[in-house]
């Protein structure tokens, strides 16, 4: 499965950036400007979208992280 990403849906000539999240069409991001500043800010957005909704565990790490829950509490 392809990982998620942000797709830019605005122009470089526009006065605002704007885009959503590759995988949740509904997820949308947009902001005033279009300077590199603007361009970070709207890629942390995305990418704490990612974390919150993406990131999640697999049943390797899941079992790892049963493990070390366990032998640190003895």
């Amino acid at each position: 499965m392809k990982k998620p990403e942000l797709v830019i849906t605005s122009s470089p000539d526009d006065g605002f950036l704007a885009g959503h999240c590759s995988y949740c069409y509904s997820v949308k991001f947009k902001l005033q400007g279009n300077t590199i500043d603007h361009k970070k800010l709207l890629r942390g957005m995305f990418d704490q979208h990612f974390k919150r909704v993406h990131l999640r565990e697999d049943a390797s790490q899941s079992a790892a992280r049963i493990v070390r829950e366990a032998t640190e509490r003895d």
